[in-house]
């Protein structure tokens, strides 16, 4: 007999029963589902691809959760360019002719590749991730996510950190991706400080790690503490890292390459807008919502950011976390009201939000932007055979030829440097070479190991080394790369001839050779020399006594530096050295403009440098910096006066100059 403490009981089971859920099913058509992504890089760069392979990771456990029927396969391909059709690669026909159901593409240049396959291939599933072509087909898709609404916040966290008024940013590509996150950066700074200005530089490539170690190392001599990377790579962070100033990380938390230097990283889940595609697909409702176009951002979780540094404080991590809780109840967004571009414009309208057709085709920057464009990197910046001088104030290159006798080196690790080095022994160089070159057999080197000269008759060279002088019983002509015996039958006939000859023409030979030579001498030292109304500059190294008593070793190299940087420079401005004594030089110039220019650009060339560090310590030629953090000095100080006037050019016979 049923009871009613039965009927309880068949009550509390049924309730039990619902409370813990039945088997998770999904009604579907399909018992498989294949599923290809095609990256940029490869999957392990711990930047955009990286992150894009964790959103296959994360789709393809919720599929098998959502739909435990389907049997999920999932395939990547790294490495694969981007160029345009008809040069496509052969991977989009290779996976369209494999009738996979759904092809990810992951890079914006993949899109236009893709688009070629839709109609070809249309049993496929054709979904572009951060493009924005639209084809009305059934098998197509594009998708985005709002990762500058975190970008946003990271602006907070970076205007709270920055000690002087500039900020740097390191950016690939100018495309409207990438500008809408430099912009809600440059928002984010300015809702804390209007006055800090965002300084940006162009790497040209979505992963160039000499160019993103290259801009950081450049903005960070100007004076900045924190950048924002906002590129493919993690090159930039680590260089920050090595500069001891804060970076803005990107697409993972880098806090675990770089330590606690970075303040904090926007990053996807690409995972969500994944799933949500393949899941659309497998219930049947992708055909029908077709052209379909996913913008999703915090409030679907497709972006977030990672948890802060310990150098960020609550004060700061309290204000950005009450503003993202307003993004993720849609109670604001970033880009509304009235926006002041760097140009001058005004972009929207007070009470008013950019719709997403706005920011999808947003192609400027905001008022607080300085934009430096496409930063080159030393060995791209000149022509062959010149040395690039990098000028900090205003983040550029100037080119000068290395000087006769010197050829360029290049140097470095992460960022290539260059260098003019003097030749090797038995070596020679005009200038402007990229090398330095031997001489061939019966020739040697100039004294300034320019260009060769041919050995004598009696001497030779076999290497093009040395000129070395025939020994006794042999004989040799101009230009001989080795001696012969002379021929017995002759020998008496040539020691007739120089018998004869000597006694008349040795005495005439004699005389004109003094006298050619002491004119001849006379008329080479003047020749370079300006003359008539010229500019006079005199140079002197300030307590060099000093500095030769506290160090002498490393003064004898800072001075060697000393040496090097004035030499280039006169070479530019057509200067003309007619002395040196001890670390002093005097020089003439053809007017005052020349004088005073390579005077500016010796005490420039000066500051930049890199000097013996028992010298930057030493009084006399302590480090010192203005208030904006530019150096004021660094390494040997050097006095420079000018005088113009109408001086006599006198040859000194004594010394010769």
């Amino acid at each position: 007999m049923v009871t009613s403490r039965d009927h309880v009981r068949l009550c509390l089971f049924v309730v039990l029963l619902l409370a813990q859920g039945f088997p998770k099913t999904s009604a579907t058509n399909y018992t498989s589902l294949s599923v290809a992504f095609v990256y940029f890089a490869t999957a392990s760069d711990l930047g955009w691809t990286w992150r894009m392979n964790q959103g296959r990771i994360y789709m393809h456990e919720r599929l098998g959760e959502t739909f435990p029927d389907v049997v999920v396969k999932t395939s990547y391909y790294e490495n694969t360019p981007e160029p345009l059709p008809p040069n496509c690669p052969p991977v989009w026909e290779k996976l369209g002719k494999e009738e996979q159901d759904i092809v990810f593409g992951t890079s914006w240049g993949q899109q236009f590749c893709m688009v070629e396959m839709v109609e070809k291939y249309p049993k496929t599933l054709w979904f572009h991730v951060s493009g924005y072509l639209q084809p009305k087909v059934p098998n197509w898709g594009v998708g985005y996510a709002r990762i500058y609404q975190p970008t946003y916040l990271a602006g907070i966290v970076a205007a709270h950190s920055a000690r002087s008024h500039r900020i740097g940013a390191v950016l690939p590509i100018k495309i409207p991706e990438t500008l809408r996150q430099l912009a809600s950066f440059a928002l984010g700074v300015a809702s804390v400080n209007k006055s800090l200005e965002v300084h940006v530089g162009w790497t040209g490539n979505w992963l160039s790690p000499p160019h993103e170690t290259w801009i950081t190392q450049c903005l960070g001599g100007q004076g900045v503490n924190v950048i924002f990377h906002r590129t493919d790579g993690i090159e930039g962070v680590l260089a920050a890292n090595r500069l001891n100033i804060y970076s803005i990380g990107f697409n993972a938390d880098h806090r675990m390459l770089a330590g606690e230097q970075v303040l904090i990283s926007p990053y996807f889940n690409w995972g969500i807008l994944f799933y949500q595609v393949a899941e659309m697909l497998l219930r049947g409702e992708y055909a029908a919502k077709a052209p379909v176009n996913l913008f999703y951002g915090i409030k679907e979780e497709a972006v977030a950011l990672s948890l802060p540094s310990f150098y960020v404080p609550k004060s700061t991590w309290d204000v950005v976390r009450a503003k993202e809780v307003a993004l993720k109840n849609g109670s604001t967004d970033v880009f509304c009201g009235a926006m002041v571009t760097n140009t001058g414009e005004t972009i929207g309208a007070p009470g008013v939000c950019q719709s997403d057709a706005e920011l999808m085709s947003m192609m400027w920057q905001l008022f607080n932007t300085h934009d430096h464009g496409f930063y080159k990197l030393p060995t791209e910046a000149c022509l062959p055979g010149e040395l690039p001088i990098w000028h900090p104030t205003n983040q550029s290159f100037t080119c000068t030829p290395c000087p006769a006798g010197t050829a360029i080196e290049v140097y470095g690790d992460k960022v290539k440097q260059m260098r003019c080095i003097p030749c090797s022994r038995g070596l020679v160089a005009p200038a402007n070479s990229t090398e330095c070159r031997p001489c061939p057999a019966g020739k040697q080197p100039s004294a300034t190991n320019e260009f060769c000269i041919s050995c004598d008759a009696g001497t030779f060279s076999s290497n093009g080394t040395d000129c070395v002088a025939c020994a006794p019983g042999l004989v040799s002509g101009v230009e001989a790369s080795r001696c012969t015996v002379i021929p017995s039958s002759v020998v008496p006939f040539i020691v007739s001839g120089i018998a004869v000859s000597g006694l008349v023409v040795g005495f005439c030979v004699t005389v004109a050779i003094v006298w050619f030579r002491r004119h001849t001498r006379v008329k080479k030292v003047l020749a370079g020399a300006p003359s008539g109304e010229i500019a006079i500059m005199f140079t002197d190294v300030q307590s060099s006594t000093q500095l030769w008593e506290l160090q002498p070793e490393d003064m004898a190299a800072a001075l060697a530096l000393h040496n090097l940087v004035i030499r280039q420079q006169l070479l530019t401005q057509r200067g003309y050295e007619v002395k040196t004594i001890g670390d002093a030089f005097m020089i003439t110039f053809e007017n005052v403009d020349n004088a005073l220019s390579c005077a500016m650009k010796i005490q420039e060339q000066l500051v930049e440098r890199t000097w013996p560090s028992s010298l930057a310590e030493a009084e006399p030629c302590k480090t010192a910096k203005n208030e904006d953090g530019h150096f004021v000095w660094r390494g040997l100080r050097v006095r420079i006066g000018i005088n113009v006037g109408t001086p006599d050019a006198v040859v000194n016979r004594a010394t010769w100059m």
